[in-house]
């Protein structure tokens, strides 16, 4: 009987020490249900290494928004499994607008031609005739007129022109503007800028020859050839050729502005031969249109003159023979600082300021000479198309190069 006994109660200790040893978990022997998920999926993909530990998270376990509590899912949003959206572009400079045409007479957002110039001053003097007188001053090499329009009533003269050089179109209907632009506001007591017309005119009378090159326009636009033969030369500054989109000179191709009789003979750019843009002639004053302009300076006392240009956004007022006449340095501060047109450094290049109208006006009648140039480098000169017109405010800047006459007109004042 105690035998019986004794057996029962080993066996009964023995099974109780079993039990107790499969219930106690050790850090070797736990398995949750996601570790025996990935100990599954390990088993399959890799039999040979059942135990191995995995680092990517399985399907099953649950996500970041899952675990955290709410503060901190607010605070800490999921980081999303999508490409990082790419900074976005700066905005794109806005396209200028084309321009509606706001004078009655002057198409200035088309291209002018010979005729189209000639048309619009006869209806410009019979629509403004006491403000108006026009004339002719002389022909061109092919045998056109270059008009003078006498703008104003005062005693005070200045000279304006445009046109000198052919491919420049937009400085012909910039002028052209400027006259009808003057009568309108005269006429309704208005001012350009800050400047009361109605002063101004009433002091001076303007000469202004719109077209200055009268044959030049139309070779440029198509409506004629030139009278010689003509060289187009490889840039100076790049591997291209001119071509009739550069073209400067008149039908002989002489580039006016490189023919009034000033340091001529010290000219020496190596163009002796008719050219599309830098011939300065057989002799100084040889051309017609060089001839009428210098008569034009003789007759009468013009307290300054300006000739339109169309490349830099700037104004050339000063060289080496005469640094500072009057009030050129004067207005040319004025006009950078309230305008934006860049007061260029004194012109000490001969190929550059020789033989050039203003440079010769300044020497010769020791009287403020200015050229003023209108489009911004970043335009591009396009006389083969009406580009340069269509867009014509933002062209020339017309919001503020429209008062510049008028500024020039005040200073000069004597």
């Amino acid at each position: 009987m105690k035998k019986t006994f004794l057996l029962f109660l080993l066996g009964f200790i023995a099974f109780s020490l079993i039990g107790c040893t499969a219930a106690i978990p050790t850090k070797n022997n736990s398995v949750t249900p996601q570790t025996q998920t990935s100990l599954q999926e390990t088993a399959t993909d890799s039999p040979s290494s059942s135990h191995s530990v995995v680092s990517e998270p399985v399907e099953s376990q649950p996500t970041v928004s899952q675990t955290l509590p709410p503060s901190a899912t607010t605070s800490q949003p999921p980081v999303s499994s999508k490409p990082s959206t790419p900074a976005s572009k700066p905005p794109e400079k806005p396209k200028p607008i084309p321009d509606t045409n706001l004078t009655d007479i002057v198409q200035y957002t088309k291209r002018p031609s010979y005729q189209s110039v000639q048309s619009e001053i006869a209806a410009l003097a019979q629509a403004y005739p006491e403000l108006i007188q026009t004339e002719s001053i002389g022909s061109s090499v092919q045998g056109r007129d270059i008009s003078l329009v006498k703008l104003g009533k005062g005693e005070t003269k200045a000279c304006i022109i445009g046109g000198i050089h052919a491919r420049e179109t937009i400085t012909v209907s910039y002028t052209m503007r400027c006259i009808e632009e003057f009568c309108i506001a005269y006429t309704q007591n208005d001012s350009i800028g800050s400047f009361d017309v109605k002063t101004l005119l009433d002091t001076y009378t303007l000469y202004m020859v719109p077209l200055s090159n009268p044959d030049g326009l139309e070779i440029v636009t198509g409506r004629d050839t030139p009278a010689v033969t003509v060289t187009y030369r490889k840039k100076q500054y790049s591997h291209e050729y001119t071509t009739i989109s550069d073209y400067k000179g008149n039908a002989n191709g002489v580039n006016l502005n490189k023919n009034f009789p000033l340091l001529w003979e010290k000219i020496n750019n190596k163009v002796n031969t008719p050219d599309a843009e830098n011939y300065k002639g057989p002799g100084a004053a040889s051309e017609p249109e060089t001839q009428a302009l210098m008569q034009l300076c003789e007759n009468n006392q013009f307290v300054f003159m300006t000739s339109i240009h169309v490349k830099g956004d700037c104004l050339y007022w000063s060289d080496t023979l005469n640094p500072n006449v009057g009030v050129s340095q004067t207005i040319a501060n004025r006009l950078e600082r309230e305008y934006g047109f860049y007061k260029c450094k004194t012109s000490d290049d001969v190929n550059g300021f020789g033989g050039g109208f203003e440079n010769w006006f300044r020497e010769t009648y020791k009287r403020p000479g200015f050229c003023l140039e209108l489009m911004p480098l970043t335009e591009t000169v396009d006389p083969l198309s009406d580009v340069n017109h269509t867009y014509f405010s933002n062209t020339v800047r017309w919001n503020k190069s429209k008062a510049v006459l008028s500024l020039i007109m005040t200073y000069c004042k004597p």
